[in-house]
């Protein structure tokens, strides 16, 4: 009975992770635009979100949880690619840019402030889901 729940536990972080890479991946794609207005960081981004929602489906349809340590790295590298665009977009700039590049990068700003914890969240749960440890019951 004790293996079955755990089990149980382990499938419900599974979809539980696959259900944040989803919400990561849906911010990444509008995100990624902003590479090409200057932030490559923010190029490397949305395959990092893309890889790691692709390693989470198959997993959840069946394949290895060893596969789970790449989308750990996925999520590493989404973290750290959008955490280089956040700093860089939040910093203050002594030259004057256009009201339209303004507000692109505004725009950019808001959608990586919104995907960093999701990222982050969906990066833990991706090593949750590698150490195949379930929720507490």
């Amino acid at each position: 009975m004790r293996s079955h729940t755990r089990r149980l536990a382990s499938k419900l972080v599974q979809w539980l992770t696959l259900a944040t890479w989803v919400i990561v991946a849906a911010i990444a794609l509008p995100l990624s635009r902003g590479a090409a207005y200057g932030r490559a960081s923010l190029g490397f981004q949305a395959p990092a979100a893309l890889g790691g929602l692709a390693i989470l489906m198959a997993i959840c349809w069946g394949a290895p949880l060893h596969l789970a340590w790449w989308a750990f790295g996925c999520g590493v590298v989404g973290v750290f690619a959008v955490s280089v665009a956040t700093a860089s977009l939040t910093a203050e700039r002594d030259r004057v840019v256009s009201e339209r590049v303004e507000r692109v990068e505004e725009n950019e700003a808001s959608l990586a402030g919104a995907q960093l914890p999701l990222l982050a969240t969906a990066t833990i749960f991706s090593l949750l889901v590698a150490l195949d440890i379930g929720v507490a019951g």
